[in-house]
C-alpha cells in the first residue's frame, strides 16, 4: 500500500512538473484522477467523497470546447469552468469550495421554483442557457480581474458579491477577513448568505 501511495504521490509531483507528459498522464487517469482545465489535478478519492453532491448538482467539468465556458474565458482566460444543471461556474477557488458553491446554486434555483409556483412560474433559462457565477477563491484576484474588464466592484466593505445586470453575472469572493467571525464554525456561511441574497437577483431577472 505505501508503495502505491508513492507511486502515486511521484506521479502527481511529475505531473506539477510537466503536465504534457504522456505516460504521466495514462498513469493518473488509470488511477481515476480528472486533469480539470486550467485547474489541475482532482483525485479520485476527492470526486468520490463529493460524489453524491455532483450527481445532485449535475456537476461536470468542462474545457474550452464548451461555448459558453469559451465566451466567458475571454474575460478571464486563467479561470477553469464548473457546470451544474442551470450554472456555470468560472472560477479560481479550490475545487471544495466550489462544491459546496455549487450545491448551493442549485439549492437556490429549486427553492426560487417553489417560491414563484405555478401562477408566476421561474422561467427556465432560455435555450438551456446557464446562469453566469464567477466565484474567486480570493479578495485581490477579485478586485484585479474586476478592475481589468472594467466592472466596478461593490464599494461597499462588507460586500463580498454582487449581481451585475449588463453582463448578467453574479461576482463573488472568498475572504477569512469577512467569513471567519468566530460566530459560526462554517467559514462558508458568509459566502453562501450573500449568494443567497444576490443570487435571487440573478434568478429573477431571468423574468425580465
Amino acid at each position: 500500500q505505501s508503495l502505491v501511495r508513492e507511486e502515486e504521490d511521484a506521479n502527481v509531483r511529475a505531473y506539477r512538473l510537466r503536465p504534457d507528459n504522456p505516460a504521466v498522464n495514462k498513469w493518473l487517469a488509470k488511477a481515476g484522477y480528472d486533469v480539470v482545465f486550467n485547474y489541475g489535478l482532482i483525485s479520485k478519492a476527492d470526486k468520490d467523497a463529493a460524489s453524491e453532491l455532483l450527481k445532485r448538482v449535475g456537476g461536470q467539468f468542462i474545457t474550452d470546447a464548451d461555448k459558453d465556458y469559451a465566451r466567458q474565458l475571454k474575460d478571464w482566460p486563467d479561470a477553469w469552468g464548473f457546470s451544474t444543471r442551470h450554472y456555470l461556474l468560472m472560477t479560481n477557488a479550490p475545487h471544495a469550495m466550489v462544491f459546496r458553491f455549487a450545491d448551493e446554486c442549485e439549492s437556490l434555483y429549486d427553492g426560487m421554483r417553489i417560491f414563484m409556483g405555478a401562477s408566476l412560474p421561474l422561467r427556465e433559462s432560455r435555450k438551456n442557457e446557464r446562469l453566469v457565477v464567477w466565484l474567486f477563491g480570493d479578495e485581490e484576484s477579485y478586485e484585479v480581474v474586476l478592475q481589468t474588464i472594467g466592472i466596478r466592484k461593490n464599494p461597499s466593505a462588507g460586500a463580498a458579491g454582487f449581481f451585475e445586470g449588463g453582463s448578467k453575472r453574479a461576482y463573488f469572493f472568498w475572504a477569512s477577513r469577512l467569513y471567519e467571525t468566530g460566530m459560526t464554525a462554517d467559514p462558508y456561511r458568509g459566502l453562501i448568505e450573500t449568494f443567497y441574497h444576490e443570487g435571487t437577483h440573478q434568478a429573477l431577472n431571468l423574468q425580465l
